[in-house]
């Protein structure tokens, strides 16, 4: 914007330098009051001519500016493009691992729930067996103690009979 208003106000002096260098031909063959309107017109076209300098050498600050301005604004996308492809492969990276830790996670569940179901299984055969055990170890405890009961009842009656005898 800067620099369209510049260069439209250097065409405008150029313009305005034009037309004085016309009026100042149209008056110089004139009379001696001429001559000092032709020294004002000269005047003027100094005074154009520098303002027209000074506006060219502002211009071209303002383009070296906008040249600088623009190299920056480019190693700065530059590197927000790189920050970003890093970020980016980074992100997927991150994304890869929790896949696989999610997957590690599934099959320790499932071992877990295997181990689980497992240890349920032989606890409760264990159960069975202790179960199966005790009720053996009952009638052996019957199975002695009625032998136990016979043989004493044969005591006394072999005592008896051997008291007697």
């Amino acid at each position: 914007d800067e620099l369209a208003r510049l260069q439209a106000e250097a065409e405008a002096e150029a313009q305005r330098l034009k037309e004085t260098r016309r009026g100042i031909k149209a008056v110089a063959g004139s009379t001696l009051g001429l001559e000092t309107e032709r020294a004002e017109l000269a005047h003027q076209v100094r005074a154009v001519t520098q303002r027209i300098g000074h506006c060219k050498e502002r211009l071209e600050r303002q383009k070296e500016q906008h040249g600088a301005k623009e190299e920056d604004a480019r190693a700065a996308l530059s590197l927000a493009e790189r920050q970003w492809g890093e970020l980016s492969e980074e992100r997927e990276r991150h994304e890869r691992q929790q896949d696989d830790s999610e997957l590690a996670l599934r099959e320790l569940r499932d071992k877990h729930l295997y181990a689980r179901m497992e240890h349920e299984a032989v606890a409760a055969r264990l159960q069975q067996l202790q179960q199966k055990l005790s009720l053996q170890v009952r009638a052996y405890h019957q199975t002695v103690l009625s032998a136990m009961g016979s043989a004493s009842e044969s005591t006394q009656g072999l005592a008896a009979q051997g008291v007697a005898c």
